[in-house]
């Protein structure tokens, strides 16, 4: 993690980790206003969306990631969760992941949590 890493600025985004903390292919759980994160590195880029999964609430860090089709596999019981969009891929949830945006700045990711930032109410 970045050490000394600024709480958010005036959009909403707090900075997590280096870009070359989360080679392609791997994820990295985070924790932020309250809320339990897991940033994935497909090959279309850093995606962020809720660390849990809607159905069994298993941490999907966890989970086995697959960088070309930018998915993560809950731990628990199977379902496939798209990182870009939280959707869900297959069964048993039925409701989609919480996203965030993500940016790169000089090679730091930020995240955009609380407020108008998150993807989630």
């Amino acid at each position: 993690m970045i050490a000394g890493r600024k709480p958010r600025d005036k959009v909403g985004f707090q900075r997590f980790c280096a870009l070359d903390e989360i080679p392609v292919g791997s994820s990295l759980q985070c924790e932020a206003a309250g809320c339990r994160i897991a940033l994935f590195q497909c090959e279309a880029g850093v995606s962020a969306i809720s660390g849990v999964s809607t159905h069994a609430r298993a941490r999907l860090s966890d989970g086995a990631f697959d960088g070309v089709r930018c998915a993560v596999e809950c731990p628990l019981h199977g379902v496939e969760f798209d990182v870009r969009s939280g959707a869900v891929l297959t069964p048993p949830a039925t409701a989609p992941a919480a996203t965030y945006p993500v940016r790169v700045r000089e090679g730091v990711v930020e995240v955009g949590v609380g407020g108008e930032a998150a993807g989630e109410e």
